[in-house]
Formats: C-alpha cells, structure tokens, sequence
C-alpha cells in the first residue's frame, strides 16, 4: 500500500514502570525539513490509541536524528535511524 518510493520512520514507546508516554514528544530532522508529533492516547471516542508515531518522508531517504521529549524533560537521540522501520524506543531515566 502507498508508493513503493516513498520513506517513512515509526517509533513506538514501550511501556516503562512508572513512566507515561502521554505527552512525549518526538522530533525527526533531515537535511530538508524537521517533524514533530506528540504523543496522545485519547483522541478517539472511547478509544485509546497507541504510543505510536508515523512520520511519512515521501522521497527523502536520509534522516539526521529522531529525538524523544519525555514528560520529565529527560531527552533521548537516535542517531541516523534506518527508514522503513519501526524503532522500539524505552524510557531511560538518566538522573
């Protein structure tokens, strides 16, 4: 499904003790543009969505970093992330 040219990059939260993703937010840049989504899980009518985000590159096929905003503040960077993927991504408390 969709065009087999276009890129895309997935993260997706893992559920970590005593940390909710709700309200995480995640950054994408390339040499071309930046995304950012953030995290929510009751958008739906009664519904709750997943810790996921989907960041659709159309033809770009090289992204810089992904960085992760945790609710704490606390910051987390994933380097050159392969595309056409999903990266599992799990709260590390660095304090």
């Amino acid at each position: 499904i969709g065009n087999p040219e276009h890129s895309w990059v997935g993260v997706k939260l893992k559920n970590s003790q005593g940390m909710s993703p709700i309200g995480t937010v995640i950054s994408m840049k390339s040499k071309e543009r930046e995304w950012s989504k953030t995290i929510v899980t009751g958008d739906g009518f009664t519904s709750q969505g997943p810790a996921i985000a989907h960041f659709g590159l159309g033809k770009i096929k090289d992204i810089s970093e992904v960085q992760i905003r945790w609710p704490t503040g606390e910051i987390q960077t994933l380097r050159e992330p392969e595309i056409n993927r999903y990266h599992q991504i799990e709260y590390k408390q660095t304090k």
